[in-house]
């Protein structure tokens, strides 16, 4: 197969590189997908040359961080996944700006920026994943989203490494150009914030916190948010309504805390949870006449 010759080339050339082959659902937060192909960079030199032989044998590959708001089919992927949440993790400060690698941690970032006394993050305290990821996403919650705060970002395309100002991103609702197009890797984010007194920052961020742990099934493994908003209607509210709350296929079930989520119960698969997603969707639509739409990514 063409994927062992591009595995054999990535042991043989990229001496740092970590390779092998793993379940994916030790990978992501909902804890699906099948056994894939892993190679954990050790640098960009290393990355550069993962990508090349991929595209020269003709085999798709995946970036990820730290998996949070992906499926991944029972099968596994078919290509070979690239994991960065063990480099680019350097966190650097210039003035109210952080520079942030792409595989830090939201988590991370936040808590550093409530030391130095910067805010503009509270509300996204408690979003997991990297800053990468989030950035790919224009991940939000409360009415923030990490674009309001995006100053530019560093990234990788066609083995150059470019920059942009946050206005070139178009870092809308849940989209940011990065997913419009292939072969881009995030590198490093650089977070514009404003000074401001650390009791008060850290006060607000234990209170998103707590609503977060208070609202959100914190304690089961899940995707985090499944559909996207519509204008401003709650869609969780719209899955409630429908009495849907509850309600399983196989091992994955729409949570009895927040009906936005979808959990995994223990042995849950991608076919369970696409199901469950197809069923929610078809109960809205004739109940509220509303299409939802995934803000979970099917990875097959």
């Amino acid at each position: 197969m063409k994927i062992k010759e591009v595995i054999r080339k990535i042991k043989k050339n990229c001496k740092q590189a970590k390779v092998y082959k793993d379940n994916f659902s030790n990978h992501t937060s909902i804890k699906i997908g099948g056994e894939s192909y892993f190679v954990e960079p050790n640098n960009l030199g290393d990355i550069i040359k993962i990508i090349n032989y991929c595209k020269q044998d003709n085999i798709k590959h995946m970036i990820i961080g730290n998996g949070t708001n992906i499926v991944v089919s029972d099968k596994g992927y078919g290509g070979i996944v690239i994991l960065l949440k063990k480099v680019f993790c350097n966190i650097e400060k210039d003035g109210d700006t952080l520079l942030c690698g792409a595989g830090v941690s939201l988590f991370r970032i936040c808590d550093l920026a409530k030391d130095y006394g910067l805010s503009g993050l509270e509300n996204l305290y408690g979003i997991p994943g990297s800053i990468g990821g989030a950035v790919y996403m224009n991940a939000g919650a409360y009415g923030a989203s990490i674009g309001d705060v995006v100053k530019g970002v560093l990234y990788l395309k066609n083995d150059k490494v470019y920059y942009d100002k946050a206005k070139r991103l178009d870092l809308s609702y849940r989209h940011s150009i990065f997913m419009e197009q292939n072969d881009i890797i995030i590198l490093r984010v650089d977070i514009q914030l404003v000074p401001l007194d650390k009791s008060i920052i850290k006060e607000k961020m234990f209170e998103i916190l707590k609503k977060r742990y208070d609202s959100q099934p914190y304690n089961m493994p899940s995707a985090g948010s499944v559909f996207k908003r519509i204008d401003n209607v709650p869609v969780s509210k719209l899955i409630d309504q429908c009495g849907l709350k509850g309600v399983s296929v196989g091992d994955c079930q729409v949570s009895t805390k927040h009906a936005g989520f979808i959990v995994n119960k223990g042995h849950a698969t991608c076919k369970d949870f696409q199901e469950l997603v197809k069923y929610i969707q078809k109960i809205v639509f004739e109940k509220h006449g509303i299409a939802l739409q995934c803000e979970v990514i099917f990875i097959k």
